[in-house]
């Protein structure tokens, strides 16, 4: 939204969204822009709707609302605790159990044994997340940067370079190793196969149901990515 200059949507909007969504796909005729419209095919039943929600007020909303709910605001057990206790709050309001609501966790992830490469491939991401509000955030695990709205020479951002590498020499203007270490450590998965393995097992014993596992970089395939869960971690958790 903030890359093609548009505002967020409001909360009341996402809202009256997810119920036009709702009634469409249950077969119904619902009015929008002052037209009356009806899908010619549904599926046969309800469709579950994912509420992308980071905001402490838009995880309560899609806890009350959503069949579940996509969060990228931490993997660390203190983060998935207290984002779920956000979710539960929004659920009783409306009367609904956990139960009922999948938390899916979505993390930057990055299968490595060298701390070099694991804190240089997180840097762009830190100053990306100062650079579009995450500011108190950082602070909150010691992180505390300054960097311009937009880094010279970085198409199109920081957070989608075209050139990760060059990202990530720029970054290291204001993020050094420990600080991009200790962001990996709070929203990342980054590190060896056993270390990812031990990340996500205890994200889930701390409530997280399943997970959005995502590359770091926009204009590459994530080969070693998938080569690494297909071999190494999916099969720990085939049981």
């Amino acid at each position: 939204i903030k890359t093609l200059g548009l505002r967020p949507t409001k909360l009341a909007q996402m809202r009256e969204g997810v119920e036009l969504v709702r009634r469409l796909t249950a077969g119904e005729t619902v009015a929008f822009e002052d037209r009356e419209m009806h899908l010619h095919a549904t599926l046969g039943g309800p469709l579950p709707i994912y509420l992308a929600a980071t905001g402490p007020k838009a995880l309560e909303l899609a806890g009350e609302i959503a069949d579940g709910v996509i969060t990228v605001a931490g993997l660390s057990e203190e983060l998935v605790l207290r984002l779920r206790d956000r979710v539960a709050a929004g659920a009783a309001r409306a009367g609904r159990s956990m139960d009922e609501i999948e938390l899916c966790c979505g993390t930057f992830c990055h299968v490595t044994s060298d701390p070099r490469e694991a804190a240089r491939i997180v840097k762009p991401y830190v100053v990306a997340t100062a650079q579009v509000g995450g500011r108190e955030t950082l602070r909150s695990i010691g992180i505390d940067i300054d960097p311009p709205p937009a880094v010279g020479g970085i198409y199109p951002d920081m957070s989608h370079a075209e050139d990760w590498d060059a990202a990530a020499d720029a970054a290291e203007e204001w993020v050094s190793d420990d600080l991009a270490l200790r962001y990996a450590e709070a929203f990342c998965l980054v590190g060896s196969a056993d270390y990812c393995i031990d990340r996500l097992r205890r994200a889930r014993d701390a409530g997280a149901t399943s997970f959005y596992i995502r590359h770091f970089e926009s204009y590459t395939l994530p080969s070693a990515l998938v080569r690494a869960f297909e071999s190494s971690i999916i099969p720990a958790f085939a049981e």
